[in-house]
């Protein structure tokens, strides 16, 4: 499990997230989400994370 700040940076992370990433999670903590996504799936990560912001239509 990840909890991500709205801004996309990666504010706490537990074990079993730091194994399956390959990170440990004093360095997790210092990066974004997209530095851990997939180089195809950013875009849409990203527009994702900002529709979280919007209210419901």
């Amino acid at each position: 499990m990840a909890l991500v700040s709205p801004t996309g940076d990666l504010v706490t992370v537990n074990a079993s997230f730091c194994v399956m990433v390959g990170y440990d999670a004093d360095v997790l903590q210092t990066m974004h989400i997209r530095d851990i996504t997939h180089p195809d799936d950013v875009q849409n990560s990203l527009e994702l994370m900002q529709s979280l912001g919007r209210p419901a239509a």
